[in-house]
């Protein structure tokens, strides 16, 4: 939901609406020490690399689309449906 698009976020400056913008921040303000991206890591194995290289036009962000919740609920091996056709086909057959 923190993609570098539109969010529906209530902010005045576009660029707070993104995770990385609030993860910089949380991060340097020391709030926390990690940042844990759940299903973008899943979205986007590469996630964090591409972050550290600065490739951010590259990362393949997260839709929040859920199907790779269902497929962790049907007890299969999990993975981006949007971004892999293996995932969405496996989808489809289950």
């Amino acid at each position: 939901m923190l993609r570098n698009v539109d969010a529906a976020l209530h902010v005045n400056d576009k660029e707070q609406s993104t995770l990385l913008y609030w993860a910089e921040k949380n991060l340097g303000d020391g709030n926390v020490d990690l940042l844990g991206v759940g299903r973008q890591a899943i979205a986007d194995p590469e996630f964090a690399r591409k972050v550290v290289e600065g490739r951010i036009v590259e990362i393949k962000w997260c839709t929040t689309c859920g199907e790779c919740t269902m497929l962790l609920g049907g007890n299969k091996r999990v993975g981006c449906t949007v971004y892999d056709p293996e995932y969405k086909a496996l989808l489809k057959k289950g």
